[in-house]
């Protein structure tokens, strides 16, 4: 490590658990913002899993509340769904499987950014209440939206995804159009079948294995 610092494998290993409980607490901190936000904007929510009772906005109307249920049912509930949420774990550089669950369902994915997911999708770009575009990659202009990304806080760079806070309108706006929202659940579960199975994973790990071959 820099400045000549030396850590074994069991320090580094001590460090990790011992920093797990603070991205635990980041990780829930916007994820009780991001859900609020929608909450509070009057949008209608289906929400699942525990903790959430805690959160004074499960009392809204547009808020249901369902607790706990499996991870199989969660996926059922999905191909049911219009647009799956989903909020990152704090390794950014990466994705979630809820993301690729939720396009393969056939909804709309609704996610925070990551280095991963902003190289590999196109997704809308929304600013001052208009529909301008496309970011693909590299922040070049694509037809084919994918999935919407938004950022937890602001960000200079090429994408220029919308904030946390404009997610309601824009959320608002894919519901008043439904052949809108269908081609981007359509192209988000074309590319997802294609790159983002687990047979796509494992295709992917023995290439690189066999690289070292």
């Amino acid at each position: 490590m820099s400045r000549g610092l030396k850590v074994t494998d069991e320090e580094i290993n001590w460090i990790i658990e011992k920093l797990h409980y603070i991205d635990l607490l980041a990780v829930s901190f916007y994820r009780e913002k991001t859900v609020r936000v929608l909450a509070e904007a009057g949008i209608s929510i289906d929400l699942y899993g525990t903790g959430w009772e805690t959160c004074d906005f499960i009392e809204l109307p547009n808020v249901h509340f369902y607790g706990r249920i499996s991870a199989d049912q969660l996926v059922e509930k999905m191909h049911n769904a219009k647009i799956v949420l989903s909020t990152m774990t704090w390794f950014k550089d990466g994705t979630h499987d809820r993301v690729f669950n939720g396009m393969i369902s056939g909804a709309v994915a609704l996610t925070d950014t990551s280095i991963y997911m902003k190289e590999k999708f196109n997704a809308i770009r929304f600013t001052n209440g208009k529909l301008e575009g496309v970011t693909a990659g590299k922040g070049t202009i694509s037809d084919k939206p994918e999935l919407v990304m938004f950022e937890l806080e602001k960000k200079e760079d090429e994408y220029s995804y919308p904030l946390l806070e404009e997610i309601p309108n824009i959320v608002k706006y894919l519901l008043k159009r439904n052949d809108y929202m269908q081609q981007i659940a359509d192209n988000g579960r074309n590319h997802a079948l294609k790159t983002e199975t687990w047979g796509a994973r494992a295709r992917e790990m023995e290439r690189d294995l066999l690289e070292f071959l």
